[in-house]
């Protein structure tokens, strides 16, 4: 049986988090006298931009960010030396093992890695991949979950199969609203070596392409999906866990040499990043900040449909969508004063997507037709009328849950605790659930 989990709470971390992660100077980079601008203090960052006054005066322009994570870096990426405190298994004990945990038990997790072409985005995904092959062996059977895996790129309109020839796939929404990927090949995951196989497998058919930063710059956002089943509860909708490595951002300086094709792909990639911005703080602003299932003030409108790469998402960013989603978005930081104006853009980025709750914020006003809205009493009295007294709840909700902390209850576990009722079928529950939402 799955181990037992401490009761949701309403300060539960918000749907999206974002962690900063600063490189550490390359070696060549400290034989060009290049100097680092940045400063760590707890979960800020602060870049210290050189400048020249109108009087021709050196000055210091200060820019702090605030973050849920900052991890400094204090090695070469280019060794197999992991950066200076930051092992692989607390980048992933800080980016993705919540994720994981989530999608393991029927929850939606995403996971982005942002920044300049050549700031330690691939470096990051990949260690994070190496420490959840390791991680997941053992935990996925201890919880009955079976994991396949598929992983893809998608440049501009077009998505190819890393791991079956490059060959195309097709990303389309069906008639119930599901977004469906076709033409994909799909890995059961049997063994560390087997999964990391396949991540160094997709790695060499990657589009990458040299850049004014970068010799071999990824010109492609990388897609890896696993698919999480849960043996225990069979009805039950399976997890997903999505790492994406996101093709390195590019600013009009470094691309005015690039031919007509290039220009065309950079606008792309710009194009699809922006997107994703929009789209990511959108739904925090929507959800107040907070991850709550209630709407914020007024309609906010989430435009996952201008690009493949959100459209995929779809789950993720839809006010509808019944599974908890939790996204964490890693922000790659060079730390050298010759990388600052692609530092600052690449923080700036990030900056919006942090929508934190106002600590007086009013909770909404109850509505029967809004489960988080109710208090554990309402929750009850639902809970009676509908499953007719057969679900007790007590088993439910054994730790007095409002209704919002059931809704962030994820559909297995929703499920194992209907099971532990006498009478009660895997399809009773499933209906239960289904008719919760």
């Amino acid at each position: 049986a799955p181990a037992s989990r401490p009761p949701l709470t309403d300060e539960q971390p918000r749907e999206t988090s974002v962690v900063v992660r600063i490189r550490p100077l390359l070696a060549e980079e400290q034989e060009a006298g290049i100097f680092p601008v940045t400063a760590v203090s707890g979960a800020s960052v602060t870049l210290l931009e050189p400048r020249f006054t109108v009087k021709k005066r050196p000055a210091v322009n200060k820019h702090t960010f605030r973050a849920d994570h900052v991890l400094p870096g204090g090695a070469d990426v280019r060794t197999d030396t992991p950066p200076m405190g930051v092992t692989d298994e607390a980048l992933y004990d800080c980016c993705a093992r919540s994720l994981t945990e989530l999608a393991m038990r029927g929850g939606v997790s995403t996971l982005f890695a942002f920044g300049q072409t050549g700031s330690g985005k691939t470096y990051t995904i990949s260690h994070i991949q190496r420490q959840l092959a390791t991680d997941n062996e053992a935990t996925a059977s201890a919880v009955c979950i079976e994991m396949f895996m598929s992983i893809f790129e998608l440049c501009g309109d077009s998505a190819n199969d890393l791991l079956n020839e490059h060959r195309p796939v097709q990303i389309l929404e069906d008639v119930v609203g599901d977004i469906q990927v076709t033409g994909l090949r799909e890995e059961r995951l049997a063994s560390v070596a087997q999964c990391q196989a396949l991540f160094d497998e997709a790695a060499k058919f990657r589009r990458t392409a040299s850049t004014e930063r970068n010799a071999s710059s990824s010109r492609s956002h990388a897609v890896a999906r696993i698919r999480m089943e849960n043996r225990a509860v069979s009805e039950a909708e399976p997890g997903l866990l999505t790492l994406i490595d996101l093709a390195g951002s590019e600013r009009h300086q470094d691309s005015q040499h690039h031919d007509a094709a290039r220009l065309a792909e950079t606008r792309l990639v710009n194009a699809s990043l922006m997107t994703l911005k929009d789209c990511m703080r959108h739904r925090a602003l929507a959800l107040g900040g907070n991850g709550a299932a209630g709407k914020g003030s007024g309609y906010v409108h989430i435009p996952f449909r201008r690009s493949r790469l959100t459209t995929l998402l779809k789950e993720t960013f839809d006010l509808e969508a019944r599974r908890p989603c939790r996204t964490c978005v890693i922000a790659c930081v060079s730390p050298g004063v010759h990388d600052i104006a692609h530092s600052l853009n690449t923080l700036r980025y990030v900056a919006p997507i942090r929508v934190v709750r106002p600590a007086n914020a009013a909770r909404p006003p109850v509505d029967r037709r809004d489960p988080s809205t109710w208090s554990h009493k309402q929750f009850a009295k639902w809970l009676k009328a509908t499953s007719h007294d057969c679900v007790s709840v007590d088993k439910l909700a054994p730790n007095q849950e409002t209704g919002l902390q059931m809704v962030r209850l994820p559909e297995a576990e929703f499920m194992r605790r209907c099971l532990q009722c006498n009478g009660i079928s895997e399809k009773k529950a499933k209906d239960l659930y289904v008719s919760f939402w």
